[in-house]
C-alpha cells in the first residue's frame, strides 16, 4: 500500500498510501508520519480523510480504476 514518489523535500520523499483511511492504511500513515515522512493520503471519502489526518498530510480522492484521479 505504500508507493514511493520521486518528489524530494526536506530529507525524506512524499510516500503516496493507497487506502489511507482503511483499517490498515491508517496506522501505516500515522507511523510514517511519526518518522518524519511527508505524506499523500489517496483515499475515496476526503471527509473521512479529514477527519483522521493533521492538516500536514495532502489529500487526494480517487480509485485506481478512474486513471485520471491517479495522475492529480
Amino acid at each position: 500500500k505504500i508507493l514511493y514518489l520521486q518528489v524530494m523535500s526536506n530529507s525524506f520523499p512524499k510516500i503516496l498510501v493507497y487506502g489511507a483511511n482503511s483499517a490498515q492504511g491508517t496506522p501505516v500513515l500515522h507511523r510514517l508520519l511519526r518518522e518524519g515522512f511527508q505524506v499523500r493520503a489517496f483515499v475515496r471519502d476526503r471527509d473521512k480523510a479529514q477527519s483522521l489526518f493533521p492538516e500536514d498530510v495532502e489529500i487526494v480522492t480517487g480509485t485506481l480504476e478512474d486513471k485520471d484521479s491517479l495522475y492529480r
